[in-house]
């Protein structure tokens, strides 16, 4: 008897990370044409999104896996998410 594939981690993870940097990159453009301070509290916005963005792939992941998660499973798909969002914010913030 064959056991089924796993779901992907990683895609989750992806896909997660891609919608927080989008949002990311729009808060701190609205932020510039709003011309609001360097230090305002704004740019604190993005890191509940970060957060908020984080659950919904431990989430996604977890309905995936057909409603239940092991402690490991959901760590590694936090980790992807976060090594994910870095890079990916590292290289906008390079670019911009």
């Amino acid at each position: 008897m064959e056991q089924a594939a796993a779901p992907s981690s990683a895609k989750v993870a992806i896909k997660w990370s891609l919608i927080y940097v989008l949002v990311a990159i729009v808060i701190t453009y609205l932020s510039e044409i709003a011309k609001l301070a360097v230090n305002s509290p704004v740019k604190y916005v993005t890191y509940v999104f970060l957060i908020v963005f984080l659950l919904l792939a431990q989430k996604e992941h977890k309905d995936k896996l057909g409603g239940y998660i092991k402690f490991g499973e959901a760590f590694v798909t936090g980790l992807l998410y976060g090594v994910f969002a870095g890079i990916q914010t590292a290289i906008f913030v390079y670019l911009y």
